[in-house]
């Protein structure tokens, strides 16, 4: 499976975001999804952490063939949330890494999704979360 990017080579702030995503597999040559273009239904994922280019998520919602499929690059996935203050997110995102998880039980895969379409507005405000966070990681 890929790996992560070594230590200190990200390019944009990270930070933690507990949240519930729901998530649509479809086919990478597709621009956006369309009834009937899926490739796998409804997922949910958990959300580890959140940058301007894309998410840390847990999943158990792949089997190992699904897994070998998305890191190859040949599937991409709708994904929507809501920031903690309300704010809707929608993308298409790409697998761009995907491991076993033997640290958390609760999950079978941690994998990194990076955002390949998403609106500047709501990159806007996500990198306005982000910096809210970092100001005050309480919040």
């Amino acid at each position: 499976m890929a790996t992560k990017d070594p230590p200190g080579k990200r390019k944009h702030a990270r930070v933690q975001l507990e949240a519930t995503m729901n998530l649509v597999v479809f086919n990478a040559g597709l621009s956006m999804v369309l009834p009937g273009n899926e490739l796998v239904k409804l997922r949910k994922a958990r959300i580890v952490d959140i940058s301007a280019a894309g998410l840390k998520v847990r999943t158990n919602d792949f089997s190992d063939i699904w897994a070998f499929y998305l890191v190859s690059g040949g599937i991409n996935l709708a994904v929507k949330f809501a920031l903690p203050d309300g704010c809707q997110v929608s993308a298409t995102a790409k697998v761009a890494w995907l491991k076993d998880d033997y640290q958390d039980q609760r999950y079978k895969y941690t994998g990194g999704l990076e955002f390949l379409e998403i609106s500047s507005e709501t990159q806007d405000k996500i990198t306005d979360f982000i910096v809210r966070k970092k100001l005050n990681p309480k919040e």
